[in-house]
């Protein structure tokens, strides 16, 4: 593409670009202003409506609540209240006659003769259970996906006076299901049926005219249901112990009954059995009469009066909801209390949404056939999760259709409902009105746009004719000297850049001409030079390093010493690497001498390991038996000290035992001696006795001799004297005796003496050697200690040197797999070595091929 095409096309991008550009950011500007406008107007219309619906919704449970009180301090309802709590009780019996009536609506009834009733309790059972199985069964199965529970489980629970009420309330009544409220009296005489009679009218037209589903009439102590306008399945049974003490009904009854005075108790909306398993929700209050509780008052909440205030009374458009605007309540526990606007309007569009939105099958089926979204549509969103916490805001969010919508969320105050409340506008419909905006927007800048690019395309091609016929004589000139007429020259008058470059253009083909006679003389030396280069690489290339490369003044000239540099540098660091190339191949082969002797001097301390382990071994289990053995030495030399105490108590009793010998011998001694002593006397006195005798001897002797002188007359007397004689012999005789036996005495008695003497010697002796025992005995004990505590010290450091000597084997093992691993390694380093020998051996031939100074290689 030529410069004139290239700058046509430039100065109309350069009109056009922000002609779009100021074009584009007008309408992104006026969209965003507009869009923020209808966002904040669709935000406050929205929050509007929500604030409104909520507003509504809390005014419609106050006015209720009030309701409700008035109705229950109104005098007619305390009076109906107290007239069928007593008539109640004795329906059954009062039943007994009855009067055949003609039904005739609120005009009251045509009365009969009395006549006697004959049906007993278990027909009137029969007739309920037929209504139960027949009438009630098949119209929850129209309205259920679910069949009906057993029915004959709740029957069976009501007593007799229930199941009469409900015959002629239910069964008997001639009304069809859904208008049994127009019955207005059974066919009997009970003061019960005067007083419906009497008060239904009333009840019912209030039931009919504030729109509540049921009333109920309890009594607070027996907790039965003594009237309800509907006289559904649940009416005459007790919420107390009854079939549905347990709903919500009987919720709500409880905490009304334990209420004050116009104290209000409210009970969501949830399934019902006596309403088919429809929504029902319960408000109750006490009934006082003065300070008398008479009962609980209490209305069955009807969806419709929520519905017409959520849904505008089914008329969206004509309240400016727009087309796909919604406001809904939500329960706590997640589910609707208002029908879909898009349930209403489009039915199969909205199953089919929520079928998309994955509802369980049979919440689609209920939804289907109670023609309601109440407490079975489920809302699980940031908005109800905000609600419920308490926030009131707004955000854009996706619904439970699946569909993005503005939402303005906030907590409905109602005591005794967790309810919120939501007001929608899907995204798409809210940014109609901004796509609108801004196709009017671009609509009004499309024409300014195109005025603009018209202006601009006639200056630009004034301007374009201006610039382009300088260029067009530029480009001529450039043609020529570039096809070789060196003589063309530019000639350019405008006074701007066009004519500088012209001029400039001039100059250099000036310059440019004596530029090459001097490049072709250049080019000839610089040819030579390159030839001698040429010449020195290919020498190079032949490993020839002792070339050297003619240096020229030239451009080649730093080159030309650059490779001569290269080549001596080259020459000296492969010289340098040859030597020590040679030096390595000596190291290498002396490491590798080195590492044989080394491996040689491994293996030998190897095997010095291996015996010193064996020996180490064989030194640990002497060691170890060393320390049995001194433990055994330690266990006997306790045992010598003990044997030693023994021995040393032993010789000490023997010292003391010698020392008491001594004593007894001494003493036997000095006895001994007084006995030789008195022997002596003895033998003094045996002289003299002797002497005496032979005196006696001599003067018997004598006196025999006078008495032989004296004759006849001295013969008694020589008798006398002769038996002197022989008494003198006798004690001479006996004196010898006893001097021999006292000499005797004697020399026994110095033998003994003697003896004793030489005993008590001994016994001196054996007490010093007993003493000197028992010195030894000490010292030996003594000793025996210290043996015992140096045989201890023996016996643990015995303990100790066997485990220094487990220690040092294992070291040595450690020892002995360090020196076999150091083997490994010093194999492997001999391996090392000998590739190293190779390596060094290959590169001094690598080396070699290279022509070097000073070699002749």
């Amino acid at each position: 593409m030529k410069l004139r095409q290239k700058m046509f096309i430039g100065s109309a991008f350069l009109a056009v670009i922000p002609v779009v550009i100021t074009a584009f950011s007008t309408s992104q500007i006026a969209g965003t202003l507009g869009q923020q406008a209808l966002t904040q107007s669709a935000q406050s219309h929205i929050i509007s409506i929500r604030d409104t619906k909520k507003a509504q919704i809390e005014d419609y449970f106050n006015l209720v609540i009030n309701q409700l009180q008035v109705y229950a301090n109104a005098r007619t309802t305390i009076d109906a209240m107290r007239a069928f709590k007593e008539a109640y009780p004795k329906f059954k019996d009062e039943a007994a006659l009855h009067t055949e009536m003609e039904v005739s609506g609120e005009e009251g009834p045509i009365e009969g003769p009395p006549v006697p009733l004959s049906l007993p309790i278990e027909e009137y059972k029969s007739a309920v259970r037929d209504y139960y199985v027949n009438d009630f069964s098949q119209e929850y199965g129209t309205l259920n996906v679910n069949e009906a529970p057993d029915m004959m489980e709740i029957l069976d629970q009501l007593d007799d006076n229930s199941i009469a009420l409900q015959y002629y309330y239910l069964a008997d009544n001639p009304n069809p299901l859904g208008t049994k409220e127009e019955f207005f009296s059974a066919s009997d005489a009970s003061s019960y049926t005067q007083l419906h009679r009497h008060y239904h009218p009333y009840i019912h037209d209030i039931q009919r005219r504030f729109v509540f589903e049921d009333i109920f009439l309890v009594d607070h102590e027996t907790g039965h249901i003594i009237y309800s306008v509907l006289k559904q399945i649940d009416f005459a049974t007790s919420l107390i112990d009854g079939p549905y003490a347990k709903t919500s009904l009987g919720q709500v009854f409880e905490q009304a009954k334990q209420g004050l005075h116009n104290s209000v108790a409210l009970v969501d909306f949830s399934p019902y059995l006596p309403s088919y398993d429809s929504q029902a929700a319960f408000i109750g209050t006490p009934i006082y009469d003065g300070d008398q509780k008479l009962g609980v008052l209490i209305f069955q909440l009807s969806i419709d009066p929520i519905n017409d205030i959520m849904t505008y009374d089914r008329a969206w458009r004509s309240d400016e909801s727009g087309r796909t605007g919604e406001t809904y309540i939500v329960a706590s526990d997640g589910t609707m209390r208002n029908d879909s606007r898009m349930l209403v309007e489009d039915k199969e569009g909205y199953l089919l949404a929520v079928q998309q939105a994955e509802l369980p099958d049979d919440v689609i089926s209920n939804i289907e056939l109670k023609d309601t979204s109440v407490g079975l549509q489920k809302v699980d969103s940031p908005g109800t999760r905000a609600a419920f916490s308490g926030v009131t805001g707004f955000d854009l969010y996706e619904d439970y259709r699946g569909q993005f919508v503005l939402s303005a969320y906030a907590p409905i105050n109602v005591p005794g409902l967790q309810w919120a409340v939501f007001s929608n506008l899907q995204e798409d419909e809210s940014l109609e009105r901004l796509q609108a905006l801004t196709t009017e927007i671009t609509k009004g800048i499309l024409p300014i746009a195109a005025a603009i690019l018209i202006l601009g395309g006639i200056i630009g091609f004034f301007f374009f004719g201006r610039i382009a016929a300088p260029i067009g004589h530029l480009e001529s000139t450039v043609t020529k000297v570039a096809e070789g007429d060196f003589t063309a020259r530019a000639n350019i008058k405008t006074g701007d850049e066009l004519e500088t470059l012209s001029n400039a253009f001039n100059g250099l083909l000036d310059d440019r001409l004596s530029a090459l006679a001097k490049a072709e003389k250049e080019n000839e030396m610089l040819n030579n030079s390159i030839i001698e280069l040429l010449k020195a690489s290919f020498q190079l290339s032949q490993r020839d390093l002792t070339v050297q490369v003619p240096v020229t003044e030239d451009v080649t000239g730093p080159l030309a010493d650059a490779i001569n540099q290269m080549a001596t540098e080259t020459s000296k660091v492969l010289l340098n690497v040859r030597r020590i190339t040679d030096d390595v191949e000596h190291a290498s082969n002396q490491v590798k001498r080195q590492g044989d002797n080394v491996c040689k001097v491994a293996e030998a301390e190897r095997a010095v390991v291996d015996t010193t382990m064996a020996e180490l071994s064989a030194a640990a289990e002497a060691m170890n038996k060393i320390a049995e053995v001194a433990q055994s030495c330690n266990e006997i030399a306790t045992q010598a000290t003990r044997s030693t105490q023994t021995a040393l108590s032993t010789v000490t009793s023997t010292v003391d035992g010698m020392g008491e010998i001594r004593e007894t011998i001494h003493e036997t001694e000095k006895r001994i001696k007084r006995l030789g002593e008195r022997s002596q006397e003895i033998s003094s006195i045996v002289d003299i006795i002797n002497n005496i005798a032979e005196r006696t001897h001599v003067l018997a002797l004598n006196a025999s001799m006078q008495a032989a002188a004296a004759g006849e007359a001295g013969r008694g007397f020589s008798v006398v004297a002769d038996e002197v004689q022989r008494l003198a012999e006798s004690s001479r005789n006996a004196t010898s005796q006893i001097s021999a036996l006292v000499k005797n005495i004697q020399v026994e008695t110095n033998d003994t003496i003697a003896t004793m003497d030489k005993t008590i010697g001994q016994v001196v002796e054996g007490s010093r050697l007993a003493e000197r025992a028992g010195e030894q005995m000490k010292e030996t004990q003594n000793t025996t200690a210290n043996l015992v505590q140096v045989v201890e010290q023996i016996a643990m450091a015995s303990r100790q040197q066997a485990q220094i000597s487990n220690e040092l084997r294992e070291r040595a093992k450690t020892i002995q797999m360090s020196t076999q691993e150091t083997g490994k390694q010093l194999e492997e380093q001999t391996l090392q070595t000998d590739r190293l020998v190779e390596y060094s051996k290959q590169l001094i031939e690598s080396i070699r091929v290279f022509k070097l100074p000073l070699t002749h290689d």
